[in-house]
């Protein structure tokens, strides 16, 4: 026998309470998609060049979208902004091309 005295289990280790998890990070997918127009500014659409859309297009949008497809092609994401940017101003590119498209297409109808 040893001469120890073992304490009472309550004593032995105090319980502490689990730090709480962080709350996970939303995936990619979960995020909220943002894009950029790189195209013209279009007053009638209130379409400004450079405008950041977070998550879904505003109806406006999809309504000039649906008369002049290729808008799509100008509203583009976030990470290709600088490239596409630079090349909606620079003639011979594609979105400067596309750019001139929808515009003369979008003022030349009703809006």
């Amino acid at each position: 026998m040893s001469d120890k005295k073992e304490a009472p289990a309550t004593e032995q280790k105090k319980q502490t309470k689990p730090k709480p998890a962080p709350a996970p990070k939303p995936r990619k997918e979960q995020r909220a998609q943002q894009r950029i127009y790189v195209g013209p500014s279009i007053r009638a659409l209130g379409l400004v060049h450079a405008t950041v859309f977070k998550g879904d297009l505003p109806r406006r949008v999809q309504d000039a979208i649906a008369r002049a497809p290729d808008l799509e092609r100008l509203i583009v994401d976030v990470s290709k902004a600088p490239v596409a940017l630079r090349d909606a101003g620079t003639e011979g590119t594609a979105y400067h091309i596309i750019s001139q498209r929808v515009a003369a297409k979008l003022a030349t109808k009703e809006v």
